[in-house]
């Protein structure tokens, strides 16, 4: 009977009905738990997968019961909460707890055009719905962020789901589990109803990349966030995120970098706090955290190897872990850290002095099982796995079978090395579970690396198995082996991801033999795009025993002629000055790397040279100084704005930290006042402002400020007056209060415009919204100064205090305490509506308990009674109060109007109940429509031009049905003004694109724009042209495209072929058409065509050879008005047509979708782009036919390259990589 029950044959079925109910699922819970079901199989009673099975039906039950929450929602907080606190430990509690929220610093993200604070980004980002992607590579940090952010979330108030995509993984699998997407939709949803804005967190959904079924389920799950109107963040490894459908979903992505030298900075001292003791409790040979702190610091500073270590949060958690309270070595790198944690985490549990093992003997060598673990996880192609597999595919190949193996697991999961959750076993991190399966290839010698090799060329674009080959050589390397066969090897593969492959091993080992190096450097120039950057990224994270090595391999890549990899080439340069800042200051010279940098063809990325020059500072001082010198004059000669600002952000750099540097900033500062003219002058003041304000600014303030003021009103500024203005508003905020107001009565006096914006963006508007040390001083000013009536002369300060108060952005009650009781000109109320004041401010100040406002707002209003409760600062006062401000349709209140809404939308509360999602501006909607026709039918055009403008604002938002059409065409034949008719026009295209209408509105507003239309050409081509006519003329053609492209009726075939002729007719009539000249012509080109984007989008489902005739249509006119590849207006019409074009790709199929691809290389190559990439999107994968774009020789070798570069990220083969012979490389026990 054991036998039969072992292997469920007898009593499975029986088993099924036992577990039907509640009751017996309380009766049978605790043999289905992970700890239970291992005792049953492990002592023979119950199969794996009898356990298996108990565990699918119980594991989503909760504690008290074990029942399973019938609420979708229920089960989703579940997971959530469960992932939440996995995440919130560094080490986990069962190996001694060390909490996350003890360790975590504040990290920054980084877009192409600059870096931001991560939680200000992201909250800011998650205030409206939309999919943000955070990128980064292994242990970088992503999940802590995520972690922080739902936390910071829930501090808000908001509603935050924290999902794994491991348990999405498991989902797919699992019909019945509570990450199974039909259940995680069925969870949104009620989500929505229930609360405002919830938020969903996905974690590492990298590893729901790597297989063909997967990627559609992430693309589902992401689609449905968009559907259900979501905010959410992803976090995913950089490489992988190349499958995210990241255009057609709109992701915005940011990367997370390494620590930078801030975050650094705060992270060891985190961490030292934590890992050593305090000052005066250590033992002999023990640091105290300081002392721990400063070492680590000058081993840094000195380029040690360990700095890499330190630079990323998983790394420098390990060193810490395994160090402390002592060092580590100085010559340590990330390879030796991951062999030294095997030794003293797997091999033994050996820790600090003060640390005793957490559980198990302290000599247990666990290496067997850990690397077994590690090669079934190869197998199964992903970094976790189930805990009865465990036990299924293992047990037959360890030591001392399963009971060997329960308590192997059992000490592994105390030191923290081995981790459970959802009813399956990880390592601590993705990247150690990597690095054990390639420690275990690589201790069993030649045949497994041969048979890792040989499977990474049969599956060259896993990235998983990738990672798994480079740690596997690292290893071998490190344990005496040679890597330079298999490197050779790769890199001569046809195949290129494998070669991608190969350069990364190659550029993270140590010992390379010189043919393999030579050959390496002969294919690094000519290598793909992608191949060159990611292998420059690579070189200086190891620190080489020579400096030739790093040299003559960034010589290499110096020579590719990709200025991205030469600008990370700088960057690498940058990582290797503290090592060796002679070799570096060699190279830059032997190779004129600044003069490349400095020139037109590298402004672009003149941002590298001030991170490089302040690294090379502390080594070559005097080099340093001559060259931004030498630079300087260059640029100077030249007017390169970029290059000047890049040099002067560099001398600020070095002035913030080397006293010795202050005398060249000050000499910088003197040249700069000589200078006029210069390109990019933004960039210069901001650059020269910061550079101002590390040289320590004028002895006294205040009386530079008088006289910087009187220059300002006069009109005389120089470039160096505007930097002197930014870096006094940095100054301002340091100095005492009385000072800060002697500053600013010296120049809050200026009218001039652009003076006037400088000093109240830059000194008053962040002094307003500072710290609230001096915000008493500054309100106070401005409400004396506002109180003054000489303020609100042609030439007093009103106006800039006025841009000031709006740019600040303050909450409402502090806007009202900066304004007087009453506005001192005179008794109009308009007072409080026309310039210099603005309406804006008076519908903030009364919301603000401003009494005043209040007063002159309910004057404007039907019954002052209705008013609301003066201070009431919030959602609910918004509808009211803009209720009272629209009472009369002054110009002004319009004007401000986009700007209000926006404010009373960010304004309403993170989250509660939204029953019916209810909008914070729901009780104003018809008052908005009215006040908007009163507008549009006012005498006055200007009047009418704005009532337009807002009734197009109101639709675009959603807050109002667009007008009806009789209403629109009777406007369009009687709208007497150029400028009301053009905003009248863009009103009706607003409306036509999200109005139901169809053949009937069509007919009706055709020929109202088509008499429109002709009027206007006629008016242009007589003897006295009016060109705002002119402009109205060709903007009445553009809104009848639009009109055709989305309301054109298209079930019958009649109607499709009478909708093409007409829409073409329209959109491709000849350049000259208006007499306008070329370079005008050609952007309103791409604009006619852009707008049948839909038109092609709403054929497919009648005719898909119609709709991939109308895109080709539209390459074709684009190549034959201009064979010029790539200029602007080609670009941007091929960002419009690319949600659209993505439907076409995704319904045609081959030939016809091989042959408009065919069509569009030939005629328009920026959509043509845009086509590759969605091809590898959308196919997740590329179709064999793909490959003849990379050597077309009709094509330009830039498409080509860009055929060959996409090949190579979505080439797929489709499938999961797994890899079921990696176990045979453990040999069964009794074999």
């Amino acid at each position: 009977m054991l036998p039969a029950l072992a292997s469920g044959t007898v009593l499975f079925g029986g088993l099924a009905g036992l577990f039907a109910g509640p009751a017996t699922q309380r009766l049978w819970g605790p043999l289905a738990t992970p700890e239970m079901s291992w005792t049953l199989v492990s002592v023979g009673l119950l199969g794996a997968g009898v356990t298996a099975w108990m565990q699918t039906r119980l594991q989503a039950g909760d504690a008290a019961g074990n029942t399973a929450p019938a609420d979708p929602l229920s089960a989703l907080e579940a997971v959530s909460r469960e992932a939440v606190h996995a995440a919130g430990f560094v080490v986990p509690p069962e190996a001694g707890g060390i909490r996350l929220d003890d360790l975590y610093v504040d990290r920054e993200l980084e877009t192409p055009e600059q870096r931001y604070s991560a939680e200000t980004a992201l909250l800011d980002r998650l205030r409206k719905p939309g999919i943000t992607a955070v990128l980064g590579e292994p242990g970088t940090g992503k999940t802590s962020l995520l972690w922080r952010l739902h936390g910071r979330l829930v501090e808000q108030g908001r509603y935050a789901l924290f999902l794994p995509a491991g348990g999405l993984l498991n989902g797919l699998e699992r019909a019945d589990h509570a990450l199974a997407l039909p259940r995680v939709r069925q969870a949104l949803e009620v989500a929505r109803k229930r609360h405002r804005r919830p938020v969903v967190l996905v974690d590492t959904l990298d590893l729901m990349l790597h297989d063909q079924d997967a990627r559609v389920a992430v693309q589902e799950l992401l689609g449905m966030v968009r559907e259900l109107d979501l905010a959410c963040v992803v976090t995913s490894r950089a490489g992988e995120a190349a499958y995210l459908d990241s255009d057609g979903l709109g992701i915005r992505p940011y990367r997370l970098l390494d620590y930078s030298a801030a975050e650094w900075d705060r992270a060891i001292r985190a961490y030292s706090r934590v890992f050593y003791r305090p000052p005066g409790s250590t033992g002999p040979g023990e640091l105290d955290y300081e002392q721990a702190r400063a070492e680590l610091r000058q081993a840094a500073a000195r380029g040690l190897p360990l700095r890499e270590i330190c630079t990323r949060p998983l790394t420098l958690r390990m060193m810490f872990e395994l160090y402390a309270p002592g060092l580590p070595p100085s010559q340590i790198d990330t390879a030796r850290l991951y062999h030294d944690y095997w030794e003293r985490r797997v091999i033994r549990d050996q820790r600090g002095a003060d640390q005793v093992p957490t559980s198990g003997p302290a000599g247990a060598d666990l290496s067997p099982y850990a690397e077994a673990l590690g090669l079934l996880m190869a197998a199964a192609g992903r970094p976790d796995v189930a805990q009865v597999d465990v036990y299924d595919r293992l047990a037959a190949r360890v030591p001392r079978g399963r009971h060997g193996l329960r308590e192997a697991l059992r000490i592994l999961t105390g030191r923290g090395v081995v981790v459970r959750r959802d009813g399956r076993l990880a390592f601590f991190h993705q990247s150690f579970c990597e690095y054990a399966a390639g420690r275990a290839l690589a201790t069993r010698g030649g045949r497994a690396v041969d048979e890792l090799v040989a499977q990474v060329e049969r599956h060259p674009d896993d990235l998983f198995l990738a990672e798994i080959a480079g740690h596997a050589l690292r290893e071998l390397e490190v344990c005496s082996g040679d890597a330079s066969p298999v490197v050779a090897r790769l890199v001569a593969s046809a195949e290129q991801q494998v070669v991608t492959t190969g350069l990364r091993v190659y550029a993270r080992l140590k010992h390379i033999s010189e043919p393999v190096a030579t050959r390496v450097r002969e294919l690094v120039p000519a290598a793909e795009r992608s191949q060159a950057r990611q292998f420059v990224d690579l070189v200086p994270t190891v620190v080489q025993p020579d400096a030739a090595r790093w040299r003559a391999d960034l010589a290499a890549a110096w020579a590719h002629p990709d200025p991205d990899t030469r600008a990370r080439v700088l960057r690498a340069l940058t990582r290797l000055a503290a090592q060796d800042p002679g070799a570096v200051a060699d190279f830059l010279v032997e190779h004129q790397c600044l003069d490349w940098a400095t020139s037109p063809r590298g402004h672009a990325h003149v941002r590298e040279l001030p991170p490089l020059l302040r690294a090379l500072y502390p080594g070559e001082p005097n080099w340093v100084r001559q060259e931004i010198a030498r630079r300087w004059d260059q640029a100077a000669t030249g007017r390169q704005g970029p290059v000047l600002a890049a040099l002067l952000r560099a001398a600020a750099d070095l002035a913030a930290e080397h006293a010795s540097a202050r005398a060249l900033g000050a000499e910088l500062l003197r040249r700069l006042d000589r200078l006029s003219g210069v390109g990019k002058p933004e960039q210069v003041e901001a650059a020269g402002a910061e550079l101002w304000y590390r040289t320590g600014g004028p002895d006294r303030p205040d009386v530079f400020a008088r006289d910087l003021g009187a220059r300002l009103a006069s009109g005389e500024a120089r470039l160096a007056d505007r930097v002197a203005v930014r870096g006094l508003g940095r100054l301002a905020a340091e100095l005492p209060p009385a000072t800060v107001e002697r500053v600013l009565a010296g120049l809050v006096v200026t009218q001039e415009s652009a003076a006037r914006t400088l000093v109240a963006r830059h000194v008053l508007a962040p002094l307003l919204a500072g710290s609230d040390d001096l915000a008493g001083t500054v309100r106070r000013f401005c409400r004396d100064r506002l109180a003054d009536p000489a303020a609100w002369a042609p030439d007093g300060p009103a106006a800039l205090i006025a841009e000031a108060l709006d740019l600040a952005e303050l909450p409402a009650r502090e806007l009202a305490a900066c304004v007087p009781d009453q506005l001192p000109v005179t008794r109009d109320p308009a007072v409080w509506f026309v310039p210099p004041w603005r309406p804006e401010l008076t519908l903030r100040a009364a919301m603000g308990g401003h009494g005043g406002a209040g007063k002159i707002l309910g004057m404007r209003g039907a019954r002052v009674s209705d008013a609301p409760e003066v201070g009431s600062d919030g959602e609910e006062s918004w509808p009211s109060w803009l209720r009272y401000l629209i009472a009369t349709p002054e110009r002004r209140v319009a004007d401000a109007l986009d700007k209000l809404l926006d404010l009373a939308e960010r304004s309403g509360p993170a989250d509660g109940p939204a029953e019916g999602n209810v909008h914070v501006l729901d009780g104003i909607r018809r008052p908005l429509a009215d006040f908007a026709a009163r507008l549009a039918t006012s005498e006055t055009p200007g009047k009418r031009r704005q009532g337009f403008a807002v009734s197009r604002m109101l639709v675009t938002r959603g807050l109002t049905r667009p007008p009806a059409p009789v209403w629109l065409a009777a406007r369009i034949e009687g709208e007497e003004d150029p400028a009301a008719a053009q905003e009248l026009l863009e009103l009706v295209a607003a409306a036509v694109r999200v109005a139901p209408w169809g053949r009937a509105e069509l007919e009706l507003l055709e020929q109202r724009l088509d008499r429109l239309r002709a009027s206007c050409r006629e008016a242009a081509t007589g003897e006295d042209t009016d060109q705002r006519w002119l402009q109205v003329g060709v903007t009445a053609q553009q809104v009848l495209v639009t009109a055709w492209a989305h309301l054109a009726p298209l079930a019958e075939a009649e109607d499709r072929t009478q909708a093409l002729v007409r829409v073409q007719a329209l959109a491709l009539e000849p350049l000259d058409a208006w007499g306008l000249p070329r370079e005008a012509a050609l952007p309103l080109l791409g604009q006619r065509l852009s707008r049948l984007a839909p038109l092609a989008e709403r054929l497919l489902p009648y005719d898909a050879e119609a709709a991939a005739g109308l895109v080709t249509a539209a390459a074709r006119c684009c190549g034959e008005h201009d064979p010029a590849p790539r200029p602007t207006w080609k670009r941007r019409h091929a960002e419009a047509w690319r949600r659209h074009l993505r439907q076409v790709i995704r319904d045609l199929r081959d030939p016809r979708r091989e042959r408009l691809l065919t069509d569009l290389a030939r005629h328009d190559e920026e959509l043509a782009r845009h086509a590759f990439e969605l091809l590898g999107q959308e196919s997740l994968g590329l179709p064999e036919w793909f490959a003849r774009f990379t050597t077309d020789p009709e094509l330009r070798p830039e498409l080509r390259g860009w055929a060959r570069e996409m090949l190579q990220k979505y080439g797929r083969r489709g499938g999961l990589s797994t890899w079921p012979r990696a176990l045979d490389l453990i040999p069964l026990r009794h074999a």
